[in-house]
């Protein structure tokens, strides 16, 4: 799996493992990496992975992302609330004669072309 004991912790020896590990595809493990996912330089190219820091960056960004993550949730509850209240006025309105169906208006008008014939 890619797995090494350093003295202190669990290390993970590759992006693979970390992705396998946390069940996610290596293009998550390169964004994590972007936004600041621990790792230690090894090589001139060769990166290690401990385990509990990156367990424990990632509770942090979780915390962090999870009241903005609620608030954006609501305001997509809200939105939607909205959305629905206003097509049920529209088809109230349809219902009361208020507004006219697109497709009932243009069947309307090619009858009256026809008449026109």
């Amino acid at each position: 799996m890619g797995v090494t004991l350093e003295p202190d912790e669990l290390t993970l020896t590759s992006r693979d493992a970390v992705a396998r590990f946390f069940g996610v595809f290596t293009t998550t493990i390169k964004g994590w990496l972007v936004r600041g996912m621990p790792r230690e330089k090894k090589g001139k190219s060769t990166y290690s992975y401990p385990l509990a820091s990156i367990v424990q960056w990632r509770r942090e960004l979780d915390q962090s992302e999870g009241n903005k993550g609620d608030q954006e949730r609501r305001d997509l509850q809200n939105r939607l609330l909205s959305i629905k209240a206003e097509l049920e006025g529209m088809r109230l309105s349809e219902a009361k004669g208020e507004l006219v169906n697109p497709h009932d208006l243009l069947q309307d008008f090619l009858s009256a072309l026809g008449v026109l014939k």
